[in-house]
């Protein structure tokens, strides 16, 4: 059973196809969450909304991707531990 605390950190690993919105997520939370994206389209679709915390992952940008990838990015997320995480994966 998924437990609601008063503020939630989640990771976002998903396609743009797969992302989960922003609105879902409030809805779903009921309540101020800190993201980490590693894009930056959604981060920058976030970052006017004042109920999230959007913490963009450093490294290099992958430009057909709009995402941020690299050793710097990998080093840089080891330091976080979720609440949430969400994935996704290709063949």
């Amino acid at each position: 059973m998924f437990v609601q605390q008063r503020h939630q950190t989640i990771i976002q690993k998903l396609n743009k196809e797969q992302s989960i919105k922003a609105s879902e997520l409030m809805d779903l939370f009921g309540v101020s969450f800190e993201m980490i994206r590693r894009d930056l389209e959604f981060a920058s679709m976030l970052s006017p909304m004042p109920h999230y915390t959007v913490v963009l992952i450093g490294g290099v940008i992958r430009n057909a991707e709009h995402s941020i990838i690299g050793d710097l990015a990998e080093q840089f997320a080891e330091r976080f531990h979720p609440d949430l995480f969400f994935m996704s994966m290709t063949t």
